[in-house]
């Protein structure tokens, strides 16, 4: 569950190391920025996420 710079982080580990640690996914998102680890832009992440969503309305 270690991370470094080399890892690929993608929504499902950050829901996860959230849920871990008790706390927001974007605060999570900025500690790990803050320890170097490259961690996708989370607002981008979400939407290709709903946009994945079937039967979602008004998707872009």
């Amino acid at each position: 569950m270690f991370l470094t710079i080399d890892c690929d982080v993608d929504l499902y580990d950050l829901i996860e190391r959230s849920r871990a640690m008790k706390t927001s996914i974007a605060r999570t998102v900025r500690w790990l920025q803050e320890l170097g680890i490259p961690v996708p832009d989370l607002s981008q992440t979400l939407r290709s996420a709903l946009d994945r969503v079937p039967g979602r309305v008004g998707g872009s």
